[in-house]
């Protein structure tokens, strides 16, 4: 069974401001930005944990920051909102499969490493 995702520009759920979580930082050269400045080259869709279903979830949200590096290669996901346990793993694996289009914006328009997140829901049918 599929999970479904809503992209944090996407209809179905509402934008989740990445300029106001508190985790975010500009520490390392790293600029929080919002959806509509980065290109998603790669996505993935996660499946529904076979834990989660054996534990009764029937319907979960999870968002995953993350830093968009100079290539466009996720690194470093963190789990930003009350997410269960048992979709950590399966919420970590799938935002590593997505690749961006590096970000332009540093001198001499130079790629530069951002952060960005998604938000995964999970629902079973």
């Amino acid at each position: 069974m599929r999970a479904l995702i809503a992209f944090l520009f996407a209809i179905s759920l509402p934008a989740l401001a990445v300029n106001d979580q508190t985790s975010l930082s500009e520490a390392d050269g790293y600029t929080p930005i919002s959806p509509s400045d980065i290109t998603i080259l790669k996505q993935a869709a996660p499946s529904f944990p076979k834990k989660a279903i054996k534990a009764g979830h029937t319907h979960e949200e999870c968002v995953v920051q993350f830093f968009v590096d100079v290539r466009g290669k996720v690194e470093d996901t963190q789990i930003q909102m009350g997410c269960p346990e048992v979709f950590h793993k399966t919420v970590h694996k799938t935002a590593r499969k997505w690749k961006f289009e590096p970000h332009i914006g540093g001198p001499d328009d130079a790629a530069v490493p951002v952060t960005f997140a998604l938000r995964f829901t999970f629902k079973r049918d």
